[in-house]
């Protein structure tokens, strides 16, 4: 061990630490999107893009998954309503949406948070 180290001038750690950074650097941009899923993608804060599920490539340390969001249906229950006829009788309204995401962008930057706003419609 003691050779190896001694035999290391210092352009060949300097080398070593530049392929270290170099492999670091390539595993950070590459993304592997699970299916079901679509990640959000901004580049310094602002949407840069939408990555499907597969494999994709973004700019390390430059672009960042924002938000991951899935695609598959979501099930929401609404809470019973009390909702008066024009006769004046009480009706006790429960309902189940199904909703599925298909703008991740506009999901996330479009609403606050759109399960209550869906709740709320």
């Amino acid at each position: 061990m003691n050779s190896i180290l001694s035999s290391l001038n210092g352009v060949g750690i300097v080398m070593l630490v530049l392929i270290a950074l170099v492999i670091f650097t390539v595993f950070k941009g590459v993304c592997i999107v699970p299916q079901g899923y679509k990640w959000v993608v901004q580049r310094l804060g602002k949407y840069q893009q939408t990555l499907e599920p597969g494999f994709s490539i973004i700019i390390p340390f430059v672009d960042r998954v924002a938000y991951k969001v899935t695609t598959k249906d979501i099930v929401l229950d609404i809470p019973s309503q009390e909702v008066i006829t024009r006769d004046n009788v009480v009706i006790i309204a429960n309902a189940v949406a199904y909703i599925n995401i298909l703008r991740p962008d506009k999901a996330v930057y479009g609403i606050e948070d759109y399960e209550h706003g869906i709740r709320n419609l």
